[in-house]
């Protein structure tokens, strides 16, 4: 394991970014006559691998801070694999072992990331050193536990967690994956509705092939920083363009703002529609698949257990609202481009507020329609011929 570790933490780097550094060969490779080297392009690759892992870039004086975090399943799922095969080959089978794995792999990949950092860093755009090692290791560190939890090795600590916590953690888990389906199908129509804007501005920006698809790729990487912004939006949070422009179903016309061209900035509504403000709605439904599903696999709990529970569970999906939240926005530059996103606090105090609202009641009706439907009544004594008519009703 003490060998086999750092091997898989440098082999999970390399991969990763070659996987970022193909689509910058080819570009250098159809367009001969640019001024960028192919050194130049493994320099480049090297901040697309330190911006995969979400790690804000410097250029000149402005710092760039909203990234394509989608990028992050490139090295999410490298470590993914790579972890689970050192889990296998080191037999990792309890705990303790298993955390000294992920230790070794989390130190040997953010000491790659610094390398990286100091490689690719000069006069005009760099990623800080400090950035770059946070980063890295938040993101080994998800991928190396759940990587290495694949042989079992959480399995004794996890058992000592109280029932009630665990059904609390995964019915928080089941609200946040159902906003985000929510906000993935809203985000779907309205791409579908707006496809044609989309095509007329990436035609426009004329980057060739090559500099199509990497501008396709890169679009790609931004959909869940926008799937996150529908998120806000249909919470009523809305999304902050600038400090002068904010994007709200309450707010029926916005102040125009000046936006990078980005096609799949075509996605944001110029105005709140007729029913915009019916959207929270989707918020409070989404608390009341919550409730169903802790009403029924919490039954036997005592009322005052169940909403404890449901307390919970609609404060991890809070939480988890906080942390995309606060990845989905930050800064495009400078003037009005310095804050974009949505208010990471207000969103998750206002997603806390109504999904809890939807919850609560529903987790409580459940459980009492469920426990009429099980009432047994007591046995009376009946003739023999009644008790066999009864017997073949029932």
């Amino acid at each position: 394991m003490w060998i086999v570790g750092p091997l898989v933490a440098v082999g999970a780097a390399a991969i990763g970014y070659f996987l970022l550094l193909i689509p910058l060969a080819l570009f250098w490779i159809s367009a001969p006559a640019t001024e960028v080297t192919l050194l130049g392009s493994a320099r480049l690759a090297g901040f697309g691998w330190l911006v995969a892992h979400d790690a804000a870039i410097r250029v000149a004086d402005v710092t760039y801070s909203l990234l394509p975090w989608g990028l992050l399943l490139i090295p999410g799922i490298v470590l993914l694999a790579a972890t689970r095969w050192l889990g296998r080959v080191s037999r990792i089978s309890n705990w303790r072992r298993g955390l000294i794995a992920v230790a070794i792999v989390v130190i040997a990949y953010s000491a790659l990331a610094a390398g990286v950092a100091r490689f690719t860093a000069d006069a005009t755009a760099s990623v800080s050193v400090m950035t770059a090692v946070l980063c890295a290791a938040g993101v080994s560190l998800v991928a190396s536990l759940w990587g290495v939890g694949s042989t079992g090795a959480w399995t004794e600590p996890l058992a000592r967690i109280p029932s009630a916590v665990r059904l609390a953690v995964r019915a928080g888990l089941l609200g946040f994956f159902v906003l985000l389906g929510i906000a993935s199908i809203l985000t779907a129509v309205v791409a579908i509705l707006g496809f044609d804007r989309m095509l007329t501005l990436g035609v426009t920006l004329d980057a060739g092939a090559a500099g199509g698809f990497v501008l396709f790729l890169i679009q790609l990487a931004y959909i869940p920083m926008v799937i996150v912004w529908t998120l806000s939006y249909l919470a009523g949070a809305g999304i902050s363009l600038g400090s002068d422009t904010l994007l709200s179903p309450f707010i029926g016309g916005t102040s125009p703002t000046q936006l990078p061209s980005a096609p799949i900035l075509t996605l944001l509504p110029e105005n709140a529609g007729s029913i915009a403000w019916a959207l929270p709605i989707l918020v409070v439904l989404a608390g009341t698949i919550v409730g169903v599903w802790v009403g029924r696999r919490a039954a036997d709990e005592m009322w005052m257990m169940r909403i404890v529970i449901v307390i919970g569970a609609t404060a991890t999906t809070a939480l988890l609202v906080l942390a995309v939240s606060a990845m989905s926005s930050g800064s495009w530059g400078v003037a009005n481009l310095a804050s974009i996103g949505p208010d990471a606090g207000l969103t998750a105090m206002i997603t806390w507020i109504l999904i809890t609202l939807g919850a609560v009641p529903v987790a409580l009706v459940v459980v009492a329609r469920r426990a009429r439907h099980l009432a047994v009544l007591p046995e009376t004594d009946v003739p023999v011929a009644t008790r066999e008519k009864h017997d073949e009703l029932v």
